[in-house]
């Protein structure tokens, strides 16, 4: 097993002090396994680090295996897969991902650069998340060959002599390698990922199962919360499953305003399916979001005739034209330095309340004290775990939720867990 680094180590990059409890996979050579020092020096330092730099410290978290067309991410600690996909297998009209929790196996397809990649998503030992290409392999998985220019030196001797062999295999063997050799050659410089992508694809899983978080301390919060103790004990390692995508979580966000899950699962379904591109594998049809630009050329009609109600029709075709011309981004969002700031940005959206706004920041923007206190779903929780006939008033969840300061999204969180 061959694994190339993309990215550099700690001793390169001088900005990482620390190291996590994760070990390192037996095949992995590098020092760069390193925890939350990176999320901390991000955090403390960001602004002023180049982007360019962020992003090499990022790429030191994952690795690539040509031989099994598998990119490994590695975890920092605490995480445990199975509440993990648990939380992702809740509706069985999920139509973003296919979960096979009996195998433990995420199946998503990831659009990127105009392409779409079939990723198939596993964990070995709630240490390395391993994210296959499926589908076929190669360019009929979508998977990007490097050219030639993208190679290095290295990668272009090896290229050369590899179609130097396919083309001339002439010569005596004890000269050249055999027929089989040389096409296994060939076929392994072909496979070459795009690093591009790779770091793409790495990102996106980190941002989606939230990995830059540390939760020691929302642990330690909640061992004193006896609201929050048992669904702590219960869901360890469980992280906010996120929606990387900012079109995705304000339309998800729009999609569920009062109404019950099942119908919005229904709703999300039926706008992917008839405005969404999609992918077939196994005899089963896997499907990427909606584009905002695509959205934004609909008349409400379009989206009633659906049985989304006019106003939210309206509101999701608002949204997708403010991100399509540039008038709402999720950068422009995230570089406002107070949460506050943030938030008043999105309620200046049409059909963006202050739960829609927090649900958004807790999803997407992955701000840890993002609070949609209206929420219905977590008075019922509430009303659960405190064993009562009557769901507290929100003064009273005002009071429930001082102790919680800075981690009021994950309290959410986990207080949802405790309803399914």
């Amino acid at each position: 097993m061959v694994y190339m680094l993309l990215g550099t180590n700690e001793r390169e990059q001088g900005v990482l002090s620390e190291r996590s409890e994760a070990r390192v996979h037996p095949d992995v050579k590098t020092e760069s396994n390193q925890g939350y020092a990176l999320h901390n020096e991000l955090q403390n330092k960001g602004d002023a680090m180049p982007m360019k730099q962020i992003n090499e410290c990022k790429r030191s978290f994952h690795s690539w295996d040509a031989a099994k067309q598998q990119l490994t991410v590695h975890l920092p600690q605490p995480f445990r897969f199975e509440p993990n996909i648990s939380y992702l297998a809740r509706s069985k009209n999920e139509c973003m991902y296919h979960v096979d929790a009996e195998n433990g196996q995420i199946t998503k397809l990831f659009p990127w650069n105009k392409r779409k990649f079939l990723l198939e998503i596993n964990c070995e030992e709630d240490q390395f998340l391993h994210i296959r290409f499926v589908g076929g392999g190669g360019q009929e998985a979508g998977l990007g060959v490097r050219h030639d220019n993208d190679l290095g030196e290295y990668g272009k001797v090896a290229k050369e002599l590899a179609e130097e062999l396919l083309e001339d295999p002439a010569g005596s063997d004890n000269e050249r390698p055999d027929q089989n050799l040389r096409e296994e050659c060939a076929d392994n410089v072909k496979s070459f990922a795009d690093p591009a992508l790779l770091d793409a694809v790495a990102s996106y899983v980190w941002e989606w199962f939230d990995l830059g978080r540390d939760l020691q301390p929302f642990y330690e919060l909640a061992e004193h919360d006896p609201l929050l103790q048992n669904a702590a004990r219960k869901f360890y390692g469980l992280r906010i499953l996120g929606i990387p995508d900012l079109f995705e979580a304000i339309s998800w966000g729009i999609i569920g305003q009062q109404i019950n899950l099942p119908f919005a699962y229904t709703l999300k379904r039926r706008l992917v399916e008839g405005y969404g591109s999609s992918s077939v594998w196994n005899g089963r049809t896997y499907w990427s979001f909606p584009e905002p630009a695509q959205i934004a050329e609909l008349t409400p009609n379009a989206l009633t005739s659906l049985q989304f109600t006019g106003k939210k029709a309206e509101y999701l075709i608002g949204a997708a034209q403010l991100i399509t011309e540039g008038k709402l981004s999720k950068a422009a969002l995230l570089y406002h330095k107070e949460a506050k700031a943030a938030e008043n940005e999105l309620l200046r959206i049409r059909g963006i309340g202050p739960w829609t706004a927090n649900y958004v920041m807790m999803r997407c923007l992955r701000d840890p004290s993002a609070f949609p206190i209206a929420d219905v779903g977590l008075h019922n929780a509430l009303k659960l775990v405190m064993d009562r006939s009557e769901k507290p008033s929100l003064d009273e969840i005002k009071e429930l939720a001082v102790h919680w300061k800075g981690w009021e999204a994950y309290a959410t969180f986990y207080l949802w867990r405790t309803l399914y």
